[in-house]
């Protein structure tokens, strides 16, 4: 198949995507409940790293298996699948009581609670920290291990098959901490570990790169995954869905500005890459904590409760 050929049901993939991944993060507290929304996006996040390492050789498995246009039928087979699974759900009113709005007012509300409330804001900027990582990871892990270190294609799937391990462990211990700790403690932390633990890559052998990337990944978790519950905890249902949307569209538009820095470090400084971007990123983690950190006793607005939370 051609390139011009893949790029429109590429494109539609992804188009796709942005419907269902605010929409299936909204509907997570809605199924469970507020109060076990942590312990849900904790195990869903889990499952979804654990895919991620394993899928890879399970399809090449199944293609040699079944050849690879016939790969294509079953992939979309499991996605007729699941919709008919989600149809046996419970009614979800996620909509109920909320007033009409156009597309834009909607954007601008769910956007307008992420910014006013101060441990999202906390959390949505930590994000970008967490997204100039992960970028420079994914963009630049290739020609450290390929183009530097002269690895095999095989090392470098072992390396990021190390960073996706590690957010899997991640999402297990948050899942297991629970609320024993503020969610803005468990997003700091993680901010700074995906932040510190990419400093040294350009230098590193690749069994440190491998420990490396895995506390990595864990840190790239810590930071995303308590994001996503605080929107629950801190949220009243019938805005879960602008406010889901606002910050799949927010988060993703940090990636698209962390992609070209990475890029432009891979090409300008490409013997101190991650050493430049990971001191860049430990800069502004120093600038938000000092600047926004939120204070005083944790509460959810969404319950009526003070509207901050502690580190």
């Amino acid at each position: 198949m051609s390139v011009p050929s893949l790029v429109r049901p590429l494109f539609l993939v992804n188009a796709l995507t942005a419907f269902f991944t605010p929409t299936n993060q909204a509907t997570v507290p809605l199924v469970v409940g507020q109060d076990e929304a942590g312990p849900a996006f904790a195990l869903s996040s889990a499952t979804t790293e654990l895919i991620n390492i394993i899928g890879p050789g399970l399809a090449g498995a199944t293609a040699a298996l079944l050849g690879t246009r016939n790969l294509f039928f079953v992939d979309a087979a499991s996605f007729l699948l699941s919709g008919l699974l989600i149809l046996t759900l419970p009614a979800l009113r996620a909509a109920q009581g909320e007033d009409q709005r156009s597309t834009w007012a909607g954007i601008r509300d769910g956007t307008a609670r992420l910014w006013r409330d101060p441990p999202i804001r906390f959390a949505l900027l930590l994000e970008l920290v967490a997204a100039i990582a992960g970028a420079l990871i994914l963009v630049n892990t290739v020609t450290r291990i390929q183009g530097d270190l002269q690895l095999s294609e095989a090392t470098y799937g072992w390396v990021m098959a190390a960073y996706g391990l590690g957010a899997t462990l991640a999402s297990l211990v948050v899942g297991f901490v629970g609320k024993r700790w503020p969610r803005t403690r468990f997003i700091l932390l993680g901010g700074l570990i995906t932040s510190v633990a990419i400093l040294p890559g350009n230098i590193a052998p690749l069994p440190v790169i491998l420990i490396l990337w895995l506390l990595a990944g864990v840190g790239q978790n810590w930071v995303n995954l308590p994001a996503e519950t605080l929107l629950a905890e801190r949220t009243e249902e019938a805005a879960q869905g602008r406010v889901y949307g606002a910050h799949f569209a927010w988060s993703h538009l940090w990636y698209a500005l962390t992609y070209p820095v990475a890029g432009w470090l891979g090409t300008r400084v490409p013997q101190a890459n991650f050493l430049v971007g990971g001191g860049l990123a430990v800069a502004l983690l120093v600038v938000v904590v000092v600047a926004l950190r939120p204070q005083g006793k944790a509460g959810s607005p969404a319950a009526g409760g003070p509207g901050a939370e502690s580190i």
